[in-house]
């Protein structure tokens, strides 16, 4: 025969649920402000190898484009906005998107490329992490004319950009979502490079996000 829980047991079984629903709620609390704080100082580490360096840190700013809101950075150097940070995802990555900063100066070459996220199959397709390899480097410096628009493919592709070892959905993947990039930043210039007034802006000093004056 089943006993029924008494009214005492009934209460501290409430109040341990009580107490560890509130332990998991600061823990959660806790860890969230480390995990922002550690993903800005990744941010700003990231920023510092797709922009070129000034005297000013890069403003995290929000544009609207064609009636869509556009999260990107400008950097700025003596009023001038001589670079920009455009956040891309580059789809149909083998083990899905995979998320890139990519930095265009004022004339549309490109001053560097980096992976923010990405699940690419370890071994293979993680080549285009730094880590794993310098693959990424090889955009830098590149432009829509540089090289010339239809042969911004992989080589397997019939493009002049390699593919791995193994693996080419990887590439081919960053290689398209880097030329998109290239042909929204001509398309939108002037505004791009425009100083926004009427968007919010952060300042990135020193890995630590705080508001920027606005115009």
């Amino acid at each position: 025969m089943i006993k029924a829980i008494g009214p005492k047991p009934a209460l501290q079984l409430g109040l341990f649920a009580l107490a560890s629903a509130a332990l998991l709620a600061g823990l959660h609390l806790m860890t969230r402000d480390a995990i922002s704080h550690n993903e800005t100082l990744r941010t700003a580490k990231l920023l510092a190898y797709v922009a070129p360096a000034t005297d000013s840190a890069p403003l995290k700013t929000e544009l609207i484009i064609d009636n869509n809101a556009q999260a990107l950075w400008q950097i700025i150097d003596k009023d001038e906005v001589v670079a920009v940070v455009l956040p891309f995802t580059a789809k149909g990555g083998y083990s899905g998107d995979i998320e890139l900063l990519v930095g265009l100066d004022n004339k549309l070459n490109i001053n560097g490329v980096r992976v923010t996220h990405h699940r690419e199959t370890p071994g293979l397709g993680d080549e285009i992490d730094t880590r794993r390899s310098e693959w990424i480097e090889v955009f830098k410096g590149n432009s829509l004319n540089n090289p010339a628009a239809d042969q911004w493919k992989v080589k397997k592709d019939g493009g002049v950009f390699d593919q791995f070892t193994g693996a080419t959905i990887t590439p081919r993947a960053v290689v398209k979502s880097v030329k998109e990039a290239l042909l929204f930043g001509q398309q939108h210039q002037t505004q791009l490079f425009s100083a926004a007034k009427q968007s919010s802006k952060k300042e990135i000093v020193n890995g630590v996000a705080g508001d920027a004056d606005s115009e």
